[in-house]
């Protein structure tokens, strides 16, 4: 489920909650209290974002390794498309 950042206006309090998305935009968020005062009066504010690949490093590593040698390959069987894609058009 989401993370959604508050602020309560009684105590100023800055808090994340976890809803899920029918329950953000059905509003359900204005029955949450505060952590610290208990009452409900949050705000919700906007923060920066981020996410988290799911993937390794080392299976990244290993997909771009994977993709470089299929490109490798049809250069080398004269595959006139990954060619103009790689060098462009000759003339």
């Amino acid at each position: 489920m989401p993370f959604y950042s508050f602020v309560c206006k009684e105590c100023n309090e800055k808090q994340t909650h976890s809803l899920s998305i029918s329950d953000y935009t059905d509003k359900k968020y204005e029955n949450l209290e505060c952590l610290l005062c208990r009452k409900k009066t949050l705000n919700r504010v906007f923060e920066k974002i981020f996410s988290k690949v799911q993937k390794s490093s080392a299976e990244l590593i290993h997909e771009i390794t994977e993709s470089v040698q299929k490109t490798k390959e049809k250069i080398e069987n004269g595959d006139t498309h990954a060619i103009r894609d790689i060098y462009g058009e000759v003339e």
